[in-house]
């Protein structure tokens, strides 16, 4: 079994029984998401090696377009949070 045979299982809405073969391969691919997530937030990456792990992490290739939208988001998030803190939030 494995992520490709998880991911068809989940979309039959078909619940995930503890100690199961499934539950077994959920563990180990949230591990690895883990993983991955954690190098991507913990460390300097360059466009290519965001693009990289970011492919690894949800299993599809990754182009500018899709890293373009979250660096937007991102760019949002942090003007909203310092227009808050320089109003005394």
């Amino acid at each position: 079994m494995d992520i490709h045979d998880f991911l068809a299982h989940l979309h039959s809405g078909e619940a995930v029984v503890g100690g199961s073969e499934l539950h077994r391969v959920m563990h180990v691919v949230s591990q690895e998401a883990l993983k991955l997530t954690s190098e991507l937030n913990g460390h300097y990456h360059t466009p290519e090696e965001i693009r990289e792990l970011f492919s690894l992490l949800i299993g599809k290739p990754v182009g500018f377009n899709l890293l373009q939208v979250i660096w937007q988001r991102i760019l949002h998030i942090v003007l909203f949070l310092i227009g808050l803190h320089g109003k005394g939030y």
